[in-house]
């Protein structure tokens, strides 16, 4: 059990620096402990130290604060559709007024037509 020992406190010692990878001549090489080692370094009692290290090895990712959800997309353009409805509402009494004048004037139009007659050729 000695040498067991031995091991666990030599592998404790290299601890920050043996879970890092390094760049050795601008190539990255692996870190010294591989995942199977590190579990065996914890089983044997090293679990608070081996915790330690590698939470200053790689420190948890802040998670994303999450996207609100996309939503249908009449409901998106629900706004601007009701805003259009409302301006062409307003502009409505124009609209008849000006659709009036344009009937008045096809009804002179086809009065003159007919009061022409139907010329035979």
């Amino acid at each position: 059990m000695a040498g067991g020992a031995v091991w666990l406190a030599n592998c404790l010692k290299r601890l920050p620096d043996a879970l890092r990878p390094t760049k050795v001549n601008g190539r990255w090489r692996k870190p010294e402990f591989s995942a199977l080692q590190i579990a065996r370094i914890r089983k044997a009692g090293g679990s608070v130290e081996m915790d330690a290290a590698l939470a200053e090895v790689r420190p948890r990712k802040e998670p994303r604060a999450p996207k609100p959800p996309k939503g249908r997309k009449s409901d998106r353009l629900k706004p601007e559709r009701l805003a259009k409805v409302e301006s062409n509402l307003a502009r409505q009494p124009e609209l008849m007024a000006k659709m009036k004048e344009q009937r008045v004037a096809q009804a002179l139009v086809k009065a003159k037509k007919n009061a022409m007659g139907n010329p035979t050729i």
